[in-house]
């Protein structure tokens, strides 16, 4: 049965931060969508969108205030379980991202590099902290794991004007904007040069976004995220689209707050998991990150927290430092 949760969990959704961005985040597809690992170099049916992937790229830290060094990750019982250390070049771009193990030991590392005119080539993955719980009940410590927080590349390709290439020169993304310099369209292409989906952008009247539709290529829609507003606050919801049975379910929540300065101040995500049946009845269980933000709206805080039926665990807290 462990083996089985374990399984499910995996499938959690972790949210990443843009360090010192006061701009919307956390959506599955943002005002510049990342482009996608180039490894499919055949064109294949479209797959079902994956609802919520085990990790996700890291975008490039450039705070605005102060860079981030340093990122330490603690368990369920306040352990160190890894960490990450930034490194700077010259001109203030990051230079590289290496973790490390709880005890020390050097897991990974990934070097930047930049095109012409600045954009970051590569990227990084983390891995994420999935929790275990012995046979009494009790959360594990993932500190047991050497593997738990190591960071690999993720190769973005070549940008400009708003598209996106793979190594060979073919294109791999591009956005389409409308006269008021609004992201209208984003299409994402095989290697090979077909399209393997797109998605479309609606707003309201003030120009802020109301909703993202995401089609494969072949016009089927399949997932939504809606957005709204209110005083200092947004809310975004995506809904997945079986093409099975035609059935919706919300996957994901996200509750964004901002201070005065209109910079970040607080951010809540729930990933919708369903449930399972077990000896004692159904399981609901839903991942639950909580992040906070200082008065610049850079990330100082992240709680992954499952919650399973009306209780919370605590399963790993991210702290950030900044110089």
């Amino acid at each position: 049965m462990r083996k089985f949760i374990s399984a499910l969990l995996i499938s959690a959704l972790i949210v990443l931060p843009s360090c010192g961005n006061s701009g919307e985040s956390g959506s599955l597809a943002p005002e510049s969508p990342a482009p996608q690992e180039s490894a499919a170099a055949e064109e294949t049916p479209t797959p079902e969108p994956a609802e919520e992937p085990t990790s996700t790229p890291e975008p490039t830290p450039e705070p605005s205030v102060g860079k981030l060094v340093k990122m330490t990750a603690y368990g369920p019982y306040d352990e160190i379980i890894y960490w990450h250390d930034f490194a700077y070049g010259p001109d203030g771009k990051m230079e590289s991202v290496t973790s490390y193990s709880a005890d020390g030991a050097e897991t990974g590392r990934v070097d930047y590099s930049y095109d012409e005119e600045g954009n970051a080539l590569v990227g990084y993955r983390s891995s994420e902290v999935v929790p275990h719980w012995d046979s009494d009940g009790n959360i594990e410590s993932p500190a047991a794991d050497p593997t738990v927080g190591e960071v690999k590349i993720v190769s973005y390709g070549l940008s400009s004007g708003g598209k996106g290439y793979y190594d060979d020169g073919s294109l791999q993304y591009e956005n389409l904007y409308d006269d008021d310099g609004k992201l209208t369209r984003w299409n994402s292409y095989y290697k090979s040069g077909g399209l393997l989906e797109y998605i479309l952008f609606e707003y309201d009247a003030q120009g802020r976004k109301l909703r993202e539709n995401y089609y494969t290529a072949e016009d089927v829609l399949r997932q939504v995220t809606d957005f709204e507003y209110s005083d200092h606050k947004t809310v975004e919801t995506t809904t997945v689209y079986s093409s099975n049975d035609g059935s919706e379910r919300v996957t994901r929540q996200v509750e964004t707050e901002f201070g005065d300065n209109d910079k970040i101040a607080r951010r809540a995500t729930t990933a919708y998991e369903g449930g399972y049946n077990t000896e004692n009845g159904w399981l609901e269980f839903s991942r639950y990150t909580e992040e906070t933000y200082n008065s610049d709206g850079q990330i100082i805080l992240r709680d992954n927290i499952e919650i399973k039926n009306e209780d919370r665990f605590l399963f790993e807290r991210q702290e950030y430092t900044y110089e």
